[in-house]
């Protein structure tokens, strides 16, 4: 089964978070899954997750050299923090 160019970018940037440009994406994605694709199909994925509400994407660079980094959706920080007040809960009802 193949999987989605969208959901390996996200699955890339997710375990890499530095901001890298898209050719170096496209590369890393080549390196891990041996799925061709380039940085114009890259590229393309990340127009979309820039208009998606569910993923942050963090754009930098001038124009031509542009750098992209994956930052948490709003989604997962409202589930971290109640994952952490849960635990606090759970940590004063032991106490």
């Amino acid at each position: 089964m193949k999987t989605s160019l969208q959901s390996l970018v996200i699955a890339d940037m997710t375990e890499n978070q530095k901001p890298r440009s898209t050719r170096q994406i496209a590369l890393d994605i080549i390196e891990k899954t041996g799925q061709p694709t380039n940085s114009t199909c890259v590229s393309t994925v990340m127009q979309t997750l820039k208009n998606h509400r569910d993923h942050a994407l963090e754009i930098t660079g001038p124009a031509g050299n542009r750098q992209y980094r994956l930052k948490s959706s709003l989604k997962e920080i409202t589930q971290q923090v109640e994952q952490q007040l849960w635990a606090l809960r759970r940590a004063r009802g032991n106490a």
